[in-house]
């Protein structure tokens, strides 16, 4: 199992980074990157951050466009080099998506879907395993959509502008939501991201 990551120093330097609008920083230290098997690390604890199987986390709220025609070539490119090695690609209604699955440092297995969206252009994602209501995190608390797809921003059509920020925004997800679970449990709070709440 991968070291665990400090969840709160996550959420002050996301916070951070947001505040400032600096959401994909090019400092090593304000960085966050996610591998191939779910394992998260700030930049400053990665030994190569020009690893190619390191994915950075874009740290915003919001999302972007991208239009290429050429698109999913370069996400089967990014699947096989990013994303971990057990991900299927899945056509479901002639939409392209990436099934994969991994472990969060806490050591709880997920399952997710993530796909491009023909309208918007960003990439959306469905935590597929666990379900979320026996972990006791609601659609609001657990950043979820009624139709199980991760909150990326604040709008309904928000997501992440490229598979792998999807997939590594996904594995950053997945770990606090595992550590909010834990937190409840213990009877303190634990929140993450900037939101309607904070």
């Amino acid at each position: 199992m991968a070291k665990p990551i400090d969840i709160n120093g996550l959420r002050s330097l996301f916070h951070i980074n947001q505040n400032n609008g600096d959401t994909l920083p090019a400092k090593t230290e304000r960085q966050v990157f996610v591998d191939r098997s779910g394992h998260i690390m700030r930049g400053s604890d990665a030994s190569d951050i020009d690893d190619p199987e390191l994915s950075q986390v874009h740290q915003g709220i919001f999302a972007a466009l991208l239009d290429d025609p050429r698109q999913l070539e370069l996400d089967r490119a990014v699947a096989s080099r990013a994303l971990p090695r057990t991900t299927r690609e899945v056509i479901q209604k002639n939409i392209t998506g990436w099934l994969y699955t991994f472990r969060t440092s806490q050591g709880m297995d997920f399952a997710c879907y993530t796909r491009r969206d023909p309208e918007t252009g960003s990439y959306q994602t469905w935590c597929i395993k666990p379900e979320l209501e026996v972990m006791g995190l609601g659609a609001h608390g657990g950043h979820l959509y009624d139709d199980g797809r991760i909150c990326y921003g604040w709008d309904n059509d928000s997501g992440m502008p490229s598979l792998e920020s999807a997939y590594a925004k996904a594995v950053v997800w997945a770990n606090e939501r595992v550590a909010m679970m834990a937190a409840k449990e213990r009877g303190e709070p634990a929140a993450f991201s900037l939101n309607a709440d904070d």
